[in-house]
């Protein structure tokens, strides 16, 4: 692995492209394959997050910048809200039983409403080394299985992550890069 201040930011988002954009099938344009997360660990202030916005812009991305030191976990996991659900009993009935439901955040709702109007999107987690560990435990898990409350993410979103250096980082959350 480089750190990304051995190599010049043309060279990083050309390996972007071929590693976090989708795989497309030349004769049809159809996705063939999810791209790959990219993690982008450097020092601060080289130009990391304004490098990718030029690249969701170039390749007609939509960003959405989660800057995750800022956030708590119910924007990953949910606002939980009562509900109900009915259920069919072994004879035939049906019982009502209380449930919880968990509301999208604002951010969850972009991404699906930005897919069902075509617009691929760039989910892009910054500053993931200064997050809570709640939320760094809840980012970690969309990047793992790239979903959102168990909702596959649409398979042209693409998925970058930054964050400085740990002797760059304040308060640096313990963070092991799998």
């Amino acid at each position: 692995m480089k750190r990304l201040n051995e190599l010049p930011i043309g060279t990083v988002l050309d390996l972007l492209q071929d590693t976090a954009y989708p795989q497309r099938d030349e004769a049809t344009g159809e996705i063939i394959s999810a791209g790959e997360n990219a993690f982008l660990i450097g020092t601060a202030g080289i130009g990391k997050t304004q490098a990718i916005a030029a690249l969701a812009k170039d390749t007609g991305y939509e960003m959405i910048t989660l800057i995750t030191s800022q956030m708590n976990a119910e924007q990953f996991q949910g606002i939980p809200v009562p509900d109900s659900i009915e259920v069919t009993n072994p004879d035939g009935s049906k019982t009502t039983k209380g449930a919880v439901q968990y509301l999208m955040d604002t951010w969850q709702a972009e991404v699906f409403a930005q897919a069902d109007n075509g617009q691929p999107v760039m989910l892009f987690f910054d500053e993931l080394r200064n997050a809570p560990a709640d939320v760094l435990a809840a980012s970690l898990n969309i990047l793992a299985d790239r979903k959102i409350n168990g909702v596959p993410l649409p398979a042209d979103t693409v998925i970058v992550a930054a964050t400085n250096s740990e002797r760059d980082s304040v308060s640096p959350t313990t963070f092991h890069t799998p």
